[in-house]
């Protein structure tokens, strides 16, 4: 269990997961009638977070090589310490989407 508690190692199972569950889904989705539109956006936003995450996996493997560990351990401690300036970034976009959605729906 003390395998699962590190960040990384979320890639080495939620990929393998997706993809059994992404085959599953949409062979349900694909024999069961459903608008081939439904099957086509499921299968494509599936495979979009699966390679996501199988590049940020190879991003992981990265750190054991001399000449990239460096960059990579640098990279990863200053999005960690920028955290809090997303968030509040983040939440800028927000209050500016609700407005404009709310002024264009109106």
């Amino acid at each position: 269990m003390e395998h699962f508690k590190s960040f990384w190692n979320v890639f080495d199972v939620i990929p393998p997961l997706l993809i059994i569950i992404t085959a599953v889904l949409g062979e349900f989705l694909y024999t069961h009638g459903s608008e081939p539109d439904l099957y086509i956006n499921f299968r494509n936003t599936s495979w979009a977070v699966i390679a996501l995450m199988l590049c940020l996996k190879l991003f992981y493997f990265l750190r054991i090589f001399r000449n990239t560990g460096y960059f990579i351990s640098m990279l990863v401690f200053v999005v960690m310490d920028a955290r809090w300036f997303f968030m509040l970034y983040f939440l800028i976009h927000v209050a500016f989407f609700f407005s404009f959605a709310i002024l264009t729906e109106g």
